[in-house]
């Protein structure tokens, strides 16, 4: 290849450069610096440069049209380029090497905290008096307390007239049933879950719910905890359906049943103190048998009754 001795240093006045044929980049006479190209953007640029090595040349062969997005120029081994889609290979072995020290901890969050959660049904906000004698005077408004110091064991809880918001608990308990669930207003590591078995008030107007436990955790509650009261209430008894229209009547049974046992035989009466009725009237008696003959016609003579003895009289005949 011939070299020219005066190497290109200016363009024509518009600062376009023709070239016809083939454009060599040698590197400078005096170095043996690589030959390259630069594309400046102000006075930063993108160059491409010949490799320090170059054991035989090669001529690449630009494609024919753009390619499509996502697409990069590969070469077929040849000096052939071609635009090709990027496929994602085989996945590849798990890495050998030593694992890396542990890490600074990172600083803490700053969220916000997010609303208490409660049990379904409505709550009312309390605080708790851990006392279990048995109220003297109106409980201060917002306590409640239990008579119990196990808490889950309590049969009965006092609770003020009013909450802490000076909510009236007056008529939605005067007809509640069901339960109760006292938590945590902050930690969800206290709460407690009653049946109400019933409602009453006593003399102060404090209220005193007798309940019996169903659930709790292993955590009581300390004296002035923040606390829900939440109450789920039973449906009401609700109106009687229509009377249903009555039944056909069953067919006759043609099996008899079997005699049932005779009756035990009843007490004897007592004897009667009132005479019975006179007997009926008896039949005539026959004709008696005719005495015996008399000679010369007559009849024996009279003989009046004898006397005997003074207790009986004997016939004489």
């Amino acid at each position: 290849m011939s070299k020219s001795s005066n190497p290109f240093v200016s363009a024509s006045s518009d600062y376009v450069l023709d070239v016809s044929g083939q454009l060599n980049i040698l590197p400078r006479p005096d170095t043996q610096d690589n030959s390259g190209v630069r594309f400046y953007r102000n006075d930063k640029y993108v160059g491409l440069t010949a490799p320090t090595t170059i054991t035989t040349s090669t001529t690449f062969k630009l494609p024919e049209s753009d390619g499509q997005s996502n697409e990069i120029l590969t070469t077929d081994g040849k000096g052939n380029l071609s635009w090709t889609t990027v496929t994602r290979g085989d996945k590849g072995e798990p890495g050998a090497g030593d694992k890396g020290e542990k890490g600074e901890t990172g600083s803490s969050g700053t969220g916000t905290k997010g609303e208490n959660g409660n049990f379904g049904g409505l709550s009312f906000p309390y605080e708790m008096n851990t006392n279990t004698n048995i109220p003297t005077a109106p409980l201060l408004v917002g306590k409640i307390r239990f008579d119990r110091t196990s808490q889950k064991d309590a049969e009965n809880i006092y609770i003020s007239k009013l909450d802490i918001d000076s909510n009236n608990l007056t008529t939605f308990l005067s007809s509640h049933k069901g339960h109760i669930r006292i938590a945590h207003r902050v930690t969800s590591d206290r709460n407690i879950l009653y049946e109400i078995i019933n409602i009453s008030n006593d003399v102060h107007g404090n209220f005193i719910l007798n309940v019996r436990n169903i659930a709790a955790t292993s955590k009581q509650f300390s004296d002035q905890d923040e606390i829900f009261l939440t109450f789920t209430r039973t449906g009401d008894k609700g109106d009687s359906g229509d009377k249903g229209e009555p039944g056909e009547k069953g067919a006759d049974s043609t099996v008899k049943g079997d005699k049932g046992e005779s009756g035990k035989d009843g007490d004897k009466g007592e004897n009667s103190v009132v005479p019975g009725p006179q007997g009926d009237k008896g039949s005539k008696g026959e004709i008696g048998p005719q005495g015996p003959a008399v000679e010369g016609g007559g009849v024996l003579p009279y003989e009046p009754y004898s006397i005997h003895n003074a207790n009986s009289l004997t016939s004489m005949y």
